[in-house]
């Protein structure tokens, strides 16, 4: 899997500075690659950028409240999972259905908790991202291969295919091991 390669990104959400920072030490020291926000706005300025593998989030915010930015991820990034941390009773989030894949409560969670969660929700993460990614149309050379580029390393490789193949397949990209989907456009052949 990817996780071979490349670290775990989490964006971390809280207006409060110290809870941001004692967050991003805790998951960087587990080897985490953490960036932080203020509130829901800053982090949306940030998805802009690069998209990271978990989001935790803090639920009351001023500007834009948690559970404001949790709907706009999940319409928009329905593959990213989240965490919602919330200071009052568990009972608050789920009353607004399911925007976040976890809910704990602040304070009554330990680090170790913390890391195997996000863990847990970034290999469930990549599971999801293959899911919902749509395949790569691409053309059969007369050496019966096609050229592939896998969406999570960037990188290409050549794959030897069946001369006619129909639908959607997957192949496991050598570099980093991503299943990447693909199809060969017909109409191209």
């Amino acid at each position: 899997m990817a996780s071979k390669e490349f670290s775990t990104r989490v964006l971390v959400v809280d207006d409060e500075q110290m809870v941001r920072d004692t967050i991003a030490m805790i998951l960087s020291a587990r080897g985490c690659v953490v960036i932080t926000a203020e509130d829901g706005l800053a982090a949306l300025k940030l998805l802009r950028k690069r998209l990271p593998d978990v989001i935790i989030t803090d639920v009351r915010m001023p500007r834009m409240s948690g559970l404001e930015f949790l709907s706009i991820v999940r319409r928009r990034f329905p593959h990213i999972p989240t965490i919602a941390v919330t200071g009052g009773p568990i009972s608050e989030m789920t009353a607004h259905g399911p925007l976040a894949d976890v809910v704990m409560q602040k304070g009554h969670y330990k680090p170790d908790h913390l890391v195997e969660t996000v863990q847990l929700l970034a290999e469930e993460g990549m599971s999801r991202r293959q899911q919902s990614e749509p395949p790569q149309y691409v053309r059969m050379r007369s050496d019966q291969t096609v050229l592939l580029t896998c969406l999570q390393c960037l990188r290409s490789y050549s794959l030897k295919c069946e001369p006619i193949t129909t639908g959607v397949r997957t192949a496991e990209c050598p570099n980093c091991g991503w299943q990447v989907r693909y199809s060969v456009d017909q109409s191209i052949l």
